[in-house]
């Protein structure tokens, strides 16, 4: 019997640790692919992007390659936290399943347009287009990155097993991301002032529930409180 609620107690704990550890590469794969792969584009400039290209293929290889494994990290959040708040709230829980799956997949796509930059730049085609697609691509997706994040956050409020700050750091980390996806979209003037903000809001909400899950994980006790009363032991 001790066993048993020692293995039901665990298992919701490792669960929350190994999303924040996927969470804290994907954070790092991401931060690393926009910093680096961001240095190549040369506003209305696309000879200066391509120079730029050719001059250092490497480095934006290795961007590509980082936008790849912050991706396949973030497919492992994106499971691992559905199945913490499914409980919980399963229709919310499943729509930042299916939004985040979507973000997903165009982030796989913005990884192949790194890639096919360098080939168009090796043979002197103009990247003009891929380039536009490649940001309109990673703008696209981060409206699906911000649904997921406010629905996480959302649930996270409704509920008492992560301190409910967490919750409104991520919704608010979510509304940024839509603010800016938006504002690009419709190219508002201060669109192009927004990274920072965006940047900030990142780390404080996705980056401290990263570090509330690999520090503490989650609160076993009130999590089988609230989806399953009666197996709580007295």
């Amino acid at each position: 019997m001790n066993n048993e609620i020692q293995t039901n107690r665990n298992r919701p704990v490792r669960t929350a640790r190994l999303a924040g550890l996927l969470w804290l590469l994907t954070i790092v794969g991401g931060m690393f692919s926009f910093l680096v792969g961001g240095k190549f584009v040369v506003a209305h400039d696309a000879a200066a992007t391509t120079a730029n290209i050719l001059a250092r293929e490497w480095a934006l290889q290795e961007a590509g390659a980082a936008n790849v494994i912050a991706t396949v990290c973030y497919l492992g959040v994106t499971v691992l936290m559905y199945e913490l708040l499914v409980p919980r709230n399963r229709s919310v829980a499943l729509f930042g399943l299916v939004v985040s799956l979507v973000g997903c997949t165009l982030g796989g796509l913005n990884s192949l347009l790194f890639l096919t930059l360098i080939s168009l730049s090796r043979t002197g085609q103009s990247i003009s287009t891929v380039l536009s697609m490649n940001v309109q691509a990673s703008n696209m997706g981060f409206v699906f990155f911000g649904c997921h994040v406010i629905s996480i956050g959302y649930i996270i409020l409704c509920s008492s097993f992560f301190p409910r700050v967490l919750g409104g750091l991520l919704a608010f980390t979510g509304l940024c991301y839509l603010v800016s996806s938006f504002s690009s979209f419709f190219s508002l003037p201060f669109a192009g002032h927004l990274a920072p903000i965006v940047a900030a809001s990142a780390l404080l909400g996705e980056g401290t529930m990263t570090f509330w899950l690999l520090v503490k994980g989650i609160n076993w006790h009130r999590w089988h409180q609230e989806i399953e009363p009666s197996s709580i032991p007295a």
